[in-house]
């Protein structure tokens, strides 16, 4: 290898250790935060006001997109849950279902 594809090969390296570590400190600190009875209930609204569960569509093309960017944003928070937990994601995928299963009685 000539002296640039070793830096390459040295930058890459570290590019992807950096992301391996903020990876696991993200995981550490969405545990942390799911730990606590007001971080699983602030976590829960946010997925509530993100609509995560229901359809974006509107008639208004900029309303609709609108809404698939809270819900996008919606999905990566509890893509980040699931990540840390899987049980507690499921616990919350079941509360919001039956909240909107109990709105529509």
């Amino acid at each position: 290898m000539s002296e640039g594809q070793d830096d390459i090969a040295r930058h890459s390296a570290e590019f992807r250790e950096r992301q391996r570590l903020e990876h696991k400190q993200s995981l550490a600190d969405m545990e942390a935060v799911l730990a606590t009875p007001q971080g699983y209930r602030v976590v829960l609204e946010i997925l509530r006001a993100a609509r995560v569960l229901q359809p974006t569509f509107a008639s208004d093309a900029m309303i609709s997109a609108y809404n698939e960017g809270w819900r996008n944003m919606g999905l990566r928070i509890a893509r980040a849950v699931a990540d840390a937990s899987g049980a507690i994601a499921a616990r919350m995928v079941v509360e919001l279902l039956q909240e909107k299963a109990d709105a529509r009685t």
